[in-house]
């Protein structure tokens, strides 16, 4: 009985098997036949992709500031014409300043804006902020940063920008320096959300 058992259990492993693997044969084959084809050319593409001149992501001033212990970094996009005013940018959490569209940017400065954006610590070009858990800092420390990014730059005041998590370090902002802050627009971002005194939405 013994034997027939073990023997019963080896053919569904062999059966399990077997199927395992014609599902990774059909998976392989829709991999490489279903998907697009390449052109014939595609060797001299990628050549020519390499060989060509990276595109110029830094177009003002770009230099450090020393907040502390730490250097953070920024850029400052000055127009060529009159200056309206400043835009100061926050970018959301795992992201650095580059992320923000060079496009959207353009479309400021042609306005008339200088915009500043920056990194903040602990990400892009900013200093790494070591043993973070031991060292921890707020959502204050970076909208200080930014202050002393201001300060540098010998601006009173800004158009503050922020988008997700950016717009919670512009709300800091906003809140501990007022006389500094023109206007605040907070892009798909919150306040504290798991702040207990906010309302909630009734459960179905």
């Amino acid at each position: 009985m013994k034997y027939k058992h073990k023997k019963y259990i080896l053919k569904i492993f062999k059966i399990l098997a077997i199927t395992l693997l014609a599902i990774f044969l059909v998976i392989a084959f829709y991999i490489f036949f279903s998907g697009p084809k390449l052109p014939e050319n595609t060797d001299e593409i990628v050549k020519k992709v390499i060989s060509s001149e990276l595109p110029e992501f830094i177009k003002g001033k770009a230099d450090y500031i020393r907040s502390g212990d730490l250097k953070i970094w920024y850029e400052s996009i000055t127009p060529a014409d009159t200056n309206r005013g400043t835009i100061l940018l926050f970018m959301g959490i795992s992201n650095d300043a580059l992320a923000w569209p060079q496009s959207f940017i353009d479309k400021l400065v042609t306005s008339g804006y200088q915009v500043v954006r920056y990194d903040y610590r602990g990400t892009g070009l900013s200093d790494w902020v070591e043993n973070w858990k031991e060292k921890p800092y707020s959502l204050a420390d970076l909208a200080n940063d930014a202050k002393i990014i201001m300060d540098s730059l010998k601006i009173k005041s800004a158009n503050l920008v922020g988008v997700s998590m950016g717009g919670m370090v512009a709300q800091e902002f906003a809140i501990n320096f007022p006389d500094r802050t023109l206007s605040l627009t907070s892009i798909m971002s919150s306040g504290n959300i798991i702040d207990e005194k906010l309302p909630r939405y009734p459960k179905k």
